[in-house]
């Protein structure tokens, strides 16, 4: 069982926190994205790394700094998923296209047309496949799909639900 490695953007602003997410299933050779809205102990985010198994997390390390980061590596953690904290300027979405013309079978136009509609996931994707080297391995050419995660499409455990029912590992 490969587990599934998610990339994080968060944008704080005027108290509010929208999190740009990415995330690559090695195992199914899936990349997704997702954006959503998040409340202070981000209730959201847990369920979404819950829902995908996530075991490692990439998150910009000038971002992590910051006071209002406390009570997200605190969910990140109640999660069991490891920080790794990559530098900011890995955070962009240039190139993304040529990338995923190699990475994603198929037509490339559905592929423009679900990144342009995200503003912070597609930085969050362009850190997930530098930090994962997907694109050394000529084997992965051609052999992922791409989607939206939709965080409302299952039902929403946090890490307290998970070790009442005695699901986690």
């Amino acid at each position: 069982d490969t587990p599934v490695v998610v990339s994080i953007f968060p944008n704080f602003q005027e108290g509010r926190c929208v999190i740009g997410m990415a995330y690559v299933d090695l195992t199914k050779r899936v990349l997704g994205l997702a954006e959503f809205l998040d409340d202070s102990r981000f209730t959201n985010l847990e369920s979404s790394l819950i829902a995908l198994g996530a075991k490692e997390c990439i998150f910009p390390a000038e971002t992590g700094k910051s006071n209002e980061c406390k009570s997200l590596y605190d969910s990140l953690e109640r999660c069991a998923v490891m920080i790794t904290e990559r530098k900011k300027h890995e955070f962009r979405g240039r190139d993304l296209d040529s990338d995923l013309k190699r990475l994603v079978k198929g037509n490339i136009e559905p592929v423009r047309d679900l990144i342009s509609g995200f503003d912070l996931a597609t930085p969050a994707l362009g850190a997930l496949l530098s930090f994962s080297e997907l694109l050394s391995d000529e084997g992965n050419y051609g052999n992922f799909t791409i989607r939206r995660y939709d965080i409302g499409g299952f039902m929403r455990l946090d890490s307290a639900a998970m070790r009442a029912l005695n699901v986690m590992e």
